[in-house]
């Protein structure tokens, strides 16, 4: 068998298998913490995706509408669907586990990635819906995320990501407006069916706010870690006020 033939189709596209194509990435991804993987996971995969999260928002989803006074008192408008029901769907945690994931991930980063060590933050989901929904300006504790963004509403609607990138996080004084003087906030439009991947950790980040009703940006959130992460002191409290609400 081939390699291109022992590439699931249900995952991945041949772009797996390009070295120069994903050399490119890194150098993207090392000057701007961002970059677009779309090209590399099979349309098959990100609509069986976007099934799976309507049926477990349908069953299993919060409403969430507060702040965070972590991160500077910036708003959570959203609802979402806790890490403990989205690990118990084979789909998403086959994705999730597979070491080609993570060897693509690897490639790209430039060093050594391991699974997200805090089962809550590991897999997490998030759909805005109403007007006026955000996930406001944070931080994420562990340091990359892959974002499967599987319906996205157009730009004049809201919802695009903004970015600060090589910022750190102060839980005792986070004053995220210090940052924005420091730094252009950066915008992306993604797309439904897009993918990227995040330095979460050292980037500022939110989801602009969704600007109409009858709109929607739902999305799955994979977290890894670097052995630094291991070894930082983490106390998960944006973690467990986000997603473990009955906590």
């Amino acid at each position: 068998m081939n390699q291109m033939n022992q590439l699931s189709t249900e995952f991945f596209t041949s772009l797996l298998l390009d070295p120069e194509k994903k050399a490119q990435k890194r150098q993207h991804f090392f000057t701007h913490s961002l970059v677009d993987l779309s090209d590399f996971f099979s349309s098959e995969i990100k609509a069986d995706l976007l099934n799976n999260l309507e049926h477990l928002f349908s069953l299993n989803e919060v409403r969430r509408d507060f702040t965070m006074e972590a991160t500077d008192h910036t708003p959570r408008r959203m609802t979402n669907v806790e890490s403990r029901f989205l690990q118990q769907n084979k789909r998403i945690t086959d994705l999730y586990n597979d070491p080609r994931l993570t060897s693509l991930l690897c490639d790209i980063v430039g060093e050594q990635v391991y699974p997200c060590p805090y089962e809550p933050e590991k897999i997490v989901a998030t759909k805005l819906h109403k007007k006026g929904d955000t996930h406001g300006w944070h931080w994420d504790d562990y340091s990359f995320a892959i974002i499967f963004v599987l319906k996205a509403p157009p730009p004049s609607a809201g919802g695009i990501l903004q970015c600060v990138p090589h910022t750190n996080w102060d839980r005792n004084f986070p004053d995220i407006v210090s940052w924005f003087l420091i730094d252009n906030i950066r915008s992306y439009y993604f797309p439904s069916g897009s993918v990227y991947l995040m330095q979460t950790k050292t980037t500022l980040h939110r989801v602009y706010p969704l600007l109409q009703e009858d709109q929607e940006r739902i999305i799955l959130n994979f977290a890894f870690a670097t052995k630094n992460d291991f070894s930082d002191e983490i106390n998960h409290e944006t973690v467990n006020e986000l997603w473990n609400p009955e906590d």
